[in-house]
């Protein structure tokens, strides 16, 4: 695919190395670029030709850009199989939500106690204790689980970046 691209643009390059490009200005302001003169006020523009390069040398770098660009995206995907899933924040806020309700129902005053609905007082301070467990292990085994895996996602990352800046330091010696 890319090297269908660069014959086009060498096919492109020639084609444009024989015509006049003139530059003009339309009433907005914008510059505009046309073969034919497109107002008073049209500037001709040289295009110059591209560097001569053999057909070889321009398939052996492009080749060489896709497999360091496979080589790329291969390490990253391996760092993304790293990636924490995460939502422990989002859990904690859940948990603590659910604690508080459970508290204020508890701790809700009772106008009537023959109106008023009756409170399972053993219930509420089972969600409570249940919440409090929850946020221990949260907070304390999974929190730090989640800190070591963003680390290991990271430390992958900049590997991938290393690794990517090696083979661009080497990249010429391969010519």
């Amino acid at each position: 695919m890319r090297l269908l691209v660069v014959c086009m643009l060498l096919l492109t390059s020639s084609v444009l190395q024989g015509q006049t490009v003139y530059r003009c200005t339309d009433k907005l302001g914008n510059p505009v670029f046309s073969t034919d003169p497109c107002g008073k006020d049209a500037q001709r523009v040289a295009i110059d030709p591209p560097p001569p390069t053999s057909a070889a040398s321009a398939a052996s770098s492009d080749a060489r850009a896709i497999s360091d660009s496979n080589e790329d995206s291969t390490c990253r995907r391996h760092a993304e199989a790293l990636r924490p899933a995460g939502g422990i924040e989002r859990r904690i806020a859940e948990l603590e939500a659910r604690k508080a309700a459970a508290q204020k129902k508890l701790n809700a005053p009772r106008r009537n106690i023959y109106l008023d609905a009756p409170r399972d007082e053993p219930a509420l301070y089972q969600q409570i204790r249940d919440a409090d467990s929850a946020l221990d292990e949260e907070r304390h085994i999974n929190m730090p689980r989640q800190f070591e895996a963003e680390a290991n996602y990271r430390r992958a990352l900049s590997d991938c970046d290393r690794q990517k800046a090696q083979r661009a330091r080497t990249a010429p010696a391969r010519q």
